[in-house]
């Protein structure tokens, strides 16, 4: 499949290539690997650090998270695509399991925060972050030979499905949004309050 589309082969190759020298190796490893981390806890500050309203589209994110991934699961079981470096495409450049490549999990997790707090709300430009950091991550990963440029398209567009999907049953994630509002109002009520 992935050898089909024009210009994919053509930028892993590209990409794959320049890798090859360690300065950008170094930074694509810490662009693969670390950056969900630094997403993560900004989602963790905006949660703890915002309002009511922060947190609805935090919630609403992670779930556009978890619908986006569990879709990947059946794509990547349906679809079985080899990795670059599996396919022999691509040099490995960093350590990975052989599970299928199309679509990406890290592609979902970041494009499915962006679009959902990109459209509305308080957290906008987390939102918009979490898209450009979602193409510095599918340069890197593509970079180190794990992935092909279409798994990121197909992780854009499962991201998109999955945050339209979350935001049709809003109305249905409300109670639960409620309840989980009440409980870390009862947590922050236990906690010291900060002087000044």
């Amino acid at each position: 499949m992935e050898q089909a589309f024009p210009g994919n082969l053509l930028l892993v190759h590209l990409f794959n290539g320049l890798a090859g020298f360690a300065p950008v190796q170094a930074l694509a490893v810490f662009v693969a690997r670390d950056l969900v981390y630094l997403l993560v806890l900004a989602l963790l500050l905006a949660w703890v650090r915002g309002g009511v309203e922060a947190r609805r589209w935090v919630l609403l994110a992670g779930l556009s998270v978890v619908l986006g991934l569990a879709v990947n699961q059946v794509l990547g079981a349906l679809l079985q695509t080899p990795r670059p470096f599996v396919a022999g495409d691509a040099v490995q450049r960093i350590a990975h399991r052989v599970n299928p490549s199309f679509p990406s999990d890290h592609g979902v997790i970041f494009w499915a925060v962006g679009f959902c707090l990109g459209l509305r709300g308080p957290l906008l430009r987390l939102g918009m972050a979490a898209r450009w950091a979602g193409l510095a991550v599918a340069w890197a990963r593509v970079s180190l030979g794990v992935h092909y440029p279409l798994d990121f398209l197909g992780a854009a567009l499962v991201a998109l499905a999955a945050v339209v999907l979350v935001l049709r049953h809003e109305g249905r994630i409300a109670p639960w949004a409620a309840r989980l509002e009440s409980l870390h109002a009862g947590i922050a009520a236990h906690l010291p309050r900060r002087a000044g």
